[in-house]
């Protein structure tokens, strides 16, 4: 486990890390997803906080075009996950836990490295990789992308930018875990539709099925 990141449970760092590996990963619904191996991540002050991180390939980072040698700096959220365990052929899945770096933001590039040609994307091994965000139950997603998007752009989202924000998600499904969490009283709606999570001690348990 990453024992250096759980003290900041639930805190948002900024670290920095150099791209040691581009790759793909099987995503949801048989997707591939593109994915960036960061090794070592440091905080600020030069904390090693972990060997490596994998991270999905997300609009922000790629907008950097990193290569291999970049030297990445970007805010994340440190927070406990779920990734797959080595299992033979035919076993239940296994899962253990870990601490990981969620929502990166305020991407940028400190220092790039040699120039080279791109490397061959290749399919990064099953059990080096966090596991994909998409596997969460789908009320969850819902939440933790509400929560990403309130940190993005400062207000609770509309409807419509939270639905683009999680993708891959079928509108009848959306709509159906949204007013499943509306009834249980974990999220609300402005007047003008944008929808933000009810703090937890403001939940009413009466409602709790």
């Amino acid at each position: 486990m990453r024992d250096a990141l759980q003290p900041f449970d639930g805190q948002r760092l900024t670290v920095r890390g150099t791209v040691a590996r581009l790759a793909t990963r099987k995503g949801w619904a048989k997707t591939i997803e593109r994915t960036i191996l960061l090794a070592p991540i440091v905080s600020l002050d030069g904390v090693v906080l972990t060997d490596h991180l994998w991270l999905g390939l997300g609009r922000r980072i790629a907008s950097l075009e990193p290569r291999l040698g970049d030297v990445l700096q970007f805010d994340g959220r440190a927070r406990l996950y779920r990734k797959n365990s080595a299992r033979e052929h035919g076993e239940a899945p296994k899962y253990c836990f870990d601490y990981g770096l969620a929502y990166p933001s305020r991407c940028m590039v400190i220092e790039r490295g040699p120039e080279q040609s791109a490397p061959p994307l290749t399919m990064a091994a099953p059990l080096a990789i966090d596991i994909l965000e998409p596997e969460t139950p789908p009320r969850e997603r819902i939440l933790q992308g509400i929560e990403g998007l309130v940190l993005e752009i400062g207000e609770p989202p509309s409807l419509k930018r939270l639905y683009a924000h999680l993708g891959r998600i079928a509108p009848f499904s959306f709509l159906r875990h949204l007013h499943k969490l509306a009834k249980d009283g974990r999220i609300t709606y402005l007047p003008d539709g944008h929808v933000f999570i009810v703090p937890p001690g403001q939940i009413d348990e009466g409602t709790q099925q």
